[in-house]
């Protein structure tokens, strides 16, 4: 099997084949999805499970990202790096009781 070259070969494939095997997907049944499969890996992460186990839930949620993003019609690895050098240029605050550390809104001039 060969793969493809770039990130969006990989979207645009995933993609073709889950119009094709869930022709009837909303926005709001990926998004319900996705929900279920995190909460699947943060169990999966929680309860130790082997690393493959964890990898797989992973992908889960990746491809559900993949199919959110081309039903939007949107290039996933432009709109990562994107997000990407903005979050570089940001401040980021310190972490939370839950380990979460989001960045400072920056007052606007």
């Amino acid at each position: 099997m060969s793969y493809p070259k770039d990130m969006q070969d990989i979207q645009d494939e995933i993609y073709e084949w889950q119009s094709e095997t869930f022709p009837n997907a909303t926005l709001d049944s990926i998004l319900e999805h996705m929900t279920r499969e995190l909460a699947e890996l943060k169990g999966a992460i929680k309860e130790g499970q082997p690393i493959d186990d964890i990898a797989s839930e992973i992908a889960d949620v990746q491809l559900l990202l993949f199919h959110l993003a081309s039903k939007l019609a949107l290039n996933i690895e432009s709109q990562t790096m994107h997000k990407f050098i903005t979050n570089k240029s940001r401040k980021w605050g310190k972490a939370d009781a839950q380990g979460v550390v989001e960045h400072i809104e920056e007052e606007q001039k």
